[in-house]
């Protein structure tokens, strides 16, 4: 289970992803170390490549620890997929159950 939440406003949905605070330690490269992708509104990418980065893609390489998208009115879902430096899922794959938003 990937340590994330998500809350809802009026204007916006946030979502909190729970990664360490240490940037030296985000920084090691560790076999099984990376970073969250999150998937929105679309299906797992091939797992042997790169995740794209684009706005279905959202990548927190770069050691954030939350994200606030704008979603359209409407039902979407969401997933986070672990990626390694190279933004490459692991050879056995950490991804989160998808979960569904409905914005009205």
């Amino acid at each position: 289970m990937f340590p994330f939440a998500l809350s809802q406003n009026e204007y916006a949905w946030n979502l909190l992803v729970l990664v360490t605070s240490d940037w030296e330690e985000l920084c090691l490269l560790k076999d099984g170390d990376g970073h969250h992708h999150l998937l929105i509104d679309t299906t797992l990418p091939n797992l042997k490549s790169p995740i794209p980065a684009d706005s279905k893609h959202i990548h927190f390489g770069k050691g954030q620890t939350e994200t606030s998208i704008t979603l359209e009115k409407g039902e979407h879902q969401l997933t986070l997929v672990m990626g390694n430096f190279a933004h490459i899922p692991h050879d056995e794959p950490i991804i989160s159950e998808t979960i569904t938003v409905i914005v009205k």
